[in-house]
């Protein structure tokens, strides 16, 4: 057996952190599904890749649980169900979901940043967090511009 290298309360985080990123993936799986629906296939198609960058994610948070000797402990995901009326705000929906999930890592940061293993791996998690909020941001304002043409703005999104 492995000998646990970070703090009980550490691991309690982290593996909110592993439930975070895979619901990251359920809400981007429902919004592709969303879009779908109402024929915005570019941007389903868009969102199923963000669907599985966040699964990948998620096994970033338990791949470095597991070197630092422990294993994540699953939780169940709330579903999904919020309705929306358009793709501006399904981008605004991933745009906050983005922003949380940057101040959740910030969170873990501060709260254990004492070990300075968790601070690299936090460290390394935010520069992608950031970048991410960024190009949501971008894509919101793109929006805000073309969304009476949704459809050319989803040709474009479903080539991103």
């Amino acid at each position: 057996m492995k000998t646990l290298l970070i703090t009980k309360e550490a691991k309690a985080a982290l593996d909110d952190l592993a439930n975070l990123e895979q619901f990251n993936s359920y809400l981007y799986k429902h919004l592709a599904i969303v879009c779908q629906t109402i024929g915005l296939f570019g941007s389903e198609k868009f969102f199923l890749s963000e669907s599985a960058e966040e699964i990948t994610h998620y096994q970033d948070v338990v791949n470095f649980v597991n070197t630092r000797g422990g294993a994540v402990t699953l939780k169940p995901i709330e579903p999904f169900t919020e309705e929306f009326k358009d793709l501006g705000e399904m981008l605004k929906a991933a745009y906050d979901q983005e922003v949380y999930t940057e101040n959740a890592y910030k969170k873990l940061i501060k709260e254990h940043g004492d070990d300075p293993v968790i601070t690299q791996f936090g460290l390394e998690v935010l520069e992608h967090q950031y970048e991410s909020v960024g190009e949501y941001g971008d894509l919101i304002a793109r929006y805000a511009l073309v969304k009476d043409n949704v459809i050319i703005f989803d040709a474009e999104l479903g080539n991103l």
